[in-house]
């Protein structure tokens, strides 16, 4: 009978615990992670919608930096066609020969190359420019600079429109050379002390990205807000591309985080299952003895 009873608890205590067991592990993996996910895109939209009233008061800088460090997300605005809009202290102005628009101001932030960073150490007032640039609604977009027989390249840009593996949906549009000479030079002597988010590299390459996709549509605006999950080093990203129309033009709210802390932790406590269950063997056995005992 003694027998009988222990082995009854034994099975009762194993259901008891192994269901518990099992709505840990459902409510972590499952629930937790997508609850953990939607509550960080609600903040970061949040944030996005506070983001233009905070540069007013703070300025544009000071309000990149306090949203990376007090709330791990990267935010600027973008021009209609995906250009950071506030470039204050990474450019250089060209003066163009024989253009209508004779004033071109050039982010630098978009531009890469294998020696980058001696070139732009390199360039001077009075230097020639030769620029590629794609031309939308009277509206210059360089993606090629020749400087001092040096060259600068917008890679996502390129890759695009010419090559073997050029994308024909780039054919529409009207690419035009233009030269020039550069009237002003904006950016610190040494990269290392290039402002936030212009020295974020992940950050600038998911904005170039944005921006070939809208001149693939000929810089036609998003109608909605668009949400993307993108991923490097195995960390993944969430990406919040918001359209705000200012003075009668499209801009853009372009703001990313990441989804690192929740992966490590759920990782973390996958390590410690296998401790967790044999802990809980081990009461299992306890408690099915201890029972009947009493």
């Amino acid at each position: 009978m003694k027998k009988s009873i222990v082995f009854k608890w034994f099975i009762l205590t194993v259901l008891l615990f192994s269901t518990m067991v099992l709505i840990i592990g459902v409510t972590q993996n499952y629930f937790f992670e997508k609850y953990y996910i939607n509550k960080k895109l609600t903040s970061l939209q949040m944030y996005m919608n506070e983001y233009l009233d905070i540069i007013e008061e703070d300025g544009v800088e000071a309000t990149l930096e306090e949203f990376y460090k007090n709330n791990n997300i990267w935010i600027t605005k973008l021009d209609e066609y995906g250009q950071i809009y506030d470039v204050g202290n990474y450019y250089i102005e060209v003066e163009l020969k024989n253009e209508p628009k004779n004033i071109l101001k050039i982010p630098m932030y978009s531009f890469e190359g294998e020696y980058f960073s001696n070139i732009i150490s390199l360039l001077e007032v009075d230097d020639e420019v030769i620029i590629d640039a794609i031309n939308i609604k009277d509206e210059l977009i360089p993606y090629q600079l020749q400087i001092n027989g040096m060259g600068l390249i917008n890679l996502n840009i390129a890759h695009k429109i010419h090559g073997a593996n050029a994308d024909k949906a780039y054919n529409h549009l009207n690419i035009g050379l233009h030269r020039g000479r550069i009237i002003s030079i904006v950016y610190p002597e040494q990269r290392e002390y290039i402002s936030f988010p212009y020295n974020e590299a992940y950050f600038i390459e998911q904005i170039k990205e944005f921006q070939v996709s809208l001149l693939a549509n000929n810089g036609s605006p998003l109608q909605h807000i668009e949400e993307l999950s993108v991923t490097e080093n195995f960390t993944e990203y969430k990406v919040i591309i918001k359209p705000v129309i200012e003075n009668g033009e499209t801009r853009y709210i372009f703001a990313m985080t990441t989804l690192q802390p929740v992966d490590e932790a759920i990782s973390v406590m996958n390590q410690f299952y296998p401790y967790f269950l044999g802990f809980t063997f081990l009461c299992i056995i306890f408690l099915a003895f201890f029972f009947p005992s009493g």
